[in-house]
């Protein structure tokens, strides 16, 4: 059984995927390098203008009870914070022109908190007045208890460090997005995903989340650190976003299609099945070309509805399909006349061939009910201009 402790971890744990996966996508960087549990929980290594090296350092902060404050004024959570980024300050101003510092957490931040007041620093007075609140907080903590060896460390540094921190900070509540919204749903927005693809918006989200979690879980296993270019997910969701559009204009498997409901219309009507008995063929084949008609034809009438299949790719198949049969019956009509049952079942078993699956437009099919039930309701149509028959008795002359 899952304890109440190792889900919280794990909530938070998945927290800073989910973080790394919006940053990547919402930075308006060119191809920023994204980083999980390097120099911090989430860091974005990027290039400015000038060609120069930014970074920007994320602790993630999360929390299975919404209720929970994360971010008390005198909390670890913040104050352990502050001195993580002040220690390393001077290492990183070494290596970048510019560093940015962001604390996110994933409920709600209180107002008249701490907080809140380094959330919405904008001048040197606002800065005063959080170094003064931060000062008073520190002179109320009394010696030995709480965080107190954490805010006398973090107030022992100097003030232009701790006045650049403060003024290249941010700290966001709610996840770091809008508050009509979460973080997967917001993430999602960035992708732009088709219109014909908004209902295949979540299980896109999974793969690329699971493909982020999955790449860092090979490195930490070697003993790397995880890093990740842009480039790699943008790439990633493109083959999402073509691959499953592909699919989506492809024939179902048989058993996804919706035949059943019309298996049994008007079995007596059917023109390629009188063809069919007529052959003496068993009823067992005669059925499995029923199946295959109506699950051609219930494929054949969701993608006209939902996808980008043209009249053309339909009339070209159907034209290819044709052609394929009057060669089969001109080859066998070289050895005699077309009055042999024998030859009729001929033709038929070289037409529907299971191993031939005609294309549909710039697609490959995959499935031979595809085929096979395409064939019989051309067999189907005699009026039609691709007609087939599968008993000479029923040819047009």
């Amino acid at each position: 059984m899952v304890t109440v402790e190792a889900s919280a971890k794990i909530s938070g744990y998945l927290f800073q995927f989910q973080r790394a996966l919006y940053l990547i996508f919402s930075s308006g960087k060119s191809n920023p390098v994204v980083g999980i549990e390097t120099e911090d929980d989430v860091v974005e290594v990027s290039l400015n203008p000038e060609g120069l090296l930014t970074i920007k350092l994320e602790q993630d902060k999360h929390t299975v009870d919404e209720t929970k404050n994360l971010l008390q004024d005198s909390s670890k959570n913040l104050w352990h914070t502050l001195h993580i980024w002040l220690s390393s300050l001077s290492s990183l101003m070494e290596k970048h022109s510019e560093i940015k510092f962001s604390l996110v957490v994933n409920n709600d931040i209180p107002l008249n908190s701490l907080a809140n007041k380094l959330s919405n620093i904008n001048n040197e007075k606002d800065i005063e007045d959080c170094l003064d609140l931060m000062k008073s907080i520190g002179e109320k903590t009394e010696v030995g208890k709480g965080n107190y060896e954490i805010i006398k460390n973090v107030m022992s540094y100097g003030e232009v460090d701790l006045k650049y921190v403060l003024s290249n900070l941010e700290i966001k509540e709610k996840s770091g997005v809008k508050n009509d919204t979460n973080i997967e749903i917001e993430t999602i927005n960035f992708f732009n995903l088709p219109p014909d693809l908004k209902r295949e918006a979540g299980k896109i989200y999974n793969s690329l989340f699971g493909f982020l979690v999955n790449s860092a879980y090979v490195k930490w296993v070697e003993k790397e650190a995880f890093w990740i270019e842009k480039d790699v997910l943008s790439k990633l969701l493109f083959e999402e976003i073509t691959n499953r559009r592909s699919k989506k204009y492809l024939e179902r498997a048989l058993f996804s299609t919706s035949y059943k409901e019309l298996l049994h219309k008007n079995k007596d009507e059917h023109l390629f099945l009188k063809q069919l008995n007529a052959l003496n063929l068993n009823s067992g084949f005669c059925d499995k070309a029923l199946e295959y008609y109506w699950g051609f034809y219930s494929e054949k009438v969701r993608l006209e509805l939902e996808g980008e299949v043209r009249t053309n790719d339909w009339e070209d198949r159907n034209s290819n399909l044709y052609e394929r049969w009057k060669i089969i019956l001109e080859n066998k009509l070289m050895y005699g006349e077309l009055e042999s049952e024998h030859m009729c079942k001929d033709i038929l078993g070289r037409t529907l061939d299971p191993n031939y699956l005609a294309p549909l437009g710039n697609n490959d099919t995959s499935h031979a009910y595809f085929t096979i039930g395409n064939y019989h309701y051309l067999a189907n149509d005699i009026s039609g201009s691709f007609y087939v028959f599968w008993h000479h008795s029923f040819s047009i002359k």
